[in-house]
């Protein structure tokens, strides 16, 4: 019973020395015993079954290094190869599990891509080193440029800040904008560009965003002055230049009130007051003097006002035609006329009437002859 006690408690300081002895971590499925021989156990020599692969990545990506075999093993120190020569690694920085079956190096920069690593396992007073062929293959990172659209602006503005504003989701490059900021840019579509510079870790990238430049709102051709004879139709008209599609609203200046919006259906004979064209059927003499004008808007909500102008209407002139009544000599130069306008010439709904008096024949011209 006595030995047997014994030996439990060897194997249970042999148990405890592999699993907390420095110089080693062996990971589960890694092959390996952690035993070294000590105590009367017997010494396996270790062996490399898998040998270390090697591994590409991008970075910001981690990697790491295997390596899975078999025997007893009592120490393992990985290795780097950089200018020649092999040197030691220690846990810090990027590197851990530098004495483990698994070496891992967290994110490791481009500056490292064609490193060579190695792992020397010690175990039975013997060192077994991997191939030395594990290489690692660093890829620059592309870099992610976070840009929307920007909102249209109108012509003559600079770009600036509320433009140019592209960030990088990943990446870590100078910004170069083209055009650059305080360009003013023509009128239309435009394609602004970002250059995000390479660095050490990352490829240089661009991206392309629209910005469309609206024409500034304005009255391209202001409603002139009209001067009409009473019966003529009356027509106002205005141009617009900007973001089409443009709306109308046509104003009548009324003494109380200044300027107010016409009606789309005027009973005063107007028309088109919601278009770029307001007509006025019947224009009266007594409407001179009155002024129009327009409100417009563009296609953004903006609003120009146009210049007042003036309508004047004339008189018509009418010629009335006056028939004088066949009169026999009386002894009387008095006589019956009556007057008449050519229908024609009336505006329609209008009456004219054509009075004569005193009308009177020469006596010369008198009566009849015979």
């Amino acid at each position: 019973m006595k030995t047997i006690l014994l030996f439990f408690l060897c194997l249970v300081a042999q148990v405890s020395h592999a699993q907390t002895s420095p110089g080693r971590v062996i990971s589960p499925g890694s092959g390996f015993d952690g035993g070294d021989g000590d105590g009367g156990s017997t010494c396996t020599t270790p062996s490399i079954t898998n040998q270390p692969s090697s591994a590409t990545i991008t970075y910001g990506e981690d990697v790491e290094f295997k390596v899975i075999g078999s025997g007893n093993v009592s120490l393992i120190q990985w290795q780097e190869f950089n200018d020649d020569t092999w040197t030691s690694l220690s846990n810090g920085g990027i590197y851990s599990g530098v004495t483990s079956t698994t070496l891992t190096l967290l994110k490791p920069s481009f500056s490292l891509s064609g490193r060579k690593y190695r792992v020397v396992l010690t175990g039975c007073n013997t060192e077994v080193t991997s191939n030395g062929v594990a290489t690692l293959t660093v890829n620059k990172a592309d870099q992610i440029i976070n840009w929307a659209n920007p909102a249209n602006i109108t012509f003559g503005t600079a770009l600036g800040a509320d433009q140019l504003n592209a960030t990088l989701t990943t990446g870590e490059g100078e910004l170069t904008y083209n055009p650059p900021s305080g360009t003013i840019l023509n009128a239309g579509q435009s394609t602004l560009r970002v250059d995000a510079a390479g660095t050490a870790n990352f490829n240089a990238a661009f991206k392309e965003v629209s910005i469309t430049v609206e024409d500034p709102l304005a009255i391209a051709k202001q409603p002139e002055d009209l001067t009409i004879n009473y019966g003529e139709r009356l027509s106002f008209s205005v141009e617009a230049s900007g973001t089409e599609p443009f709306s109308y609203q046509w104003q009548l200046f009324i003494n109380e009130f200044g300027f107010e919006d016409l009606a789309v259906d005027f009973e005063g004979g107007f028309s088109g007051s919601k278009t770029a064209t307001l007509e006025f059927e019947t224009p009266i003499v007594s409407n001179t003097g009155l002024r129009f004008r327009v409100r417009v808007n563009d296609a953004n909500g903006r609003e120009v006002i146009s210049e007042p102008a003036t309508v004047t209407v004339n008189p018509k002139e009418i010629t009335a035609s006056i028939i004088a009544q066949a009169k026999t000599y009386d002894g009387s130069t008095n006589a019956e006329a009556k007057g008449s306008v050519p229908t024609e010439d009336l505006i329609s709904g209008d009456v004219v009437n054509v009075s004569v008096e005193n009308a009177a024949f020469a006596e010369a011209n008198v009566g009849t002859w015979i």
